[in-house]
């Protein structure tokens, strides 16, 4: 199936911004380091000597964050292999957060949301919903048709899940309606 086109935008920057960038990316790489180093031999009182090396770490990946010198998810993975190289905690304790079943439960969701927005099955909702006699133009009763839609889904899988998979089929009703609207 063809992609409606909304993930082949891409941003065009101009060579003085494209330079910025690489310039930030460049220095960020540096910087991280150095300024975890500095963290790490400046005495900070009332820290335990884990809580000190954590803020150091911290600050590394607070700087990365910024800077991009690497991707932010690998950003975060560094920050996980730091902890545990420098003895902050347990790997397993590290870990434990990214574990959590609410994680997965996001997770599963925005793929679903994802999944749905592939497809165009926010179109097909959207138009579904548009097209039924009793809405007709009301912006009105669209909105109702879609909270008792999002209350209908929302009996049989999570709110989370419900507020990721109606998020695609809103915006489809908004681009529907202004497709109408520019007619």
């Amino acid at each position: 199936m063809e992609n409606s086109g909304k993930d082949q935008i891409k941003e065009v920057i101009s060579e003085r911004e494209e330079k910025f960038e690489k310039h930030r990316k460049s220095v960020g790489l540096f910087l991280g380091p150095v300024f975890f180093l500095i963290m790490l031999f400046i005495p900070v009182a009332g820290l335990n000597p884990k809580a000190h090396t954590l803020a150091a770490v911290m600050l590394w990946i607070i700087v990365w964050w910024i800077t991009e010198p690497i991707p932010i998810p690998a950003t975060a993975l560094v920050g996980i292999v730091l902890c545990s190289i420098t003895g902050v905690a347990e790997l397993k304790i590290i870990l434990q957060p990214f574990a959590d079943p609410l994680i997965f439960l996001f997770l599963g969701s925005f793929i679903l949301a994802k999944a749905m927005s592939i497809h165009n099955l926010d179109k097909r909702f959207s138009y579904s919903i548009m097209s039924l006699r009793w809405v007709k133009n009301s912006s009105a009763r669209i909105l109702f048709a879609f909270g008792a839609i999002a209350a209908f889904i929302s009996m049989w899988i999570s709110n989370t899940a419900t507020t990721a998979m109606m998020f695609p089929i809103g915006i489809g009703i908004v681009n529907s309606m202004a497709e109408i609207i520019s007619r």
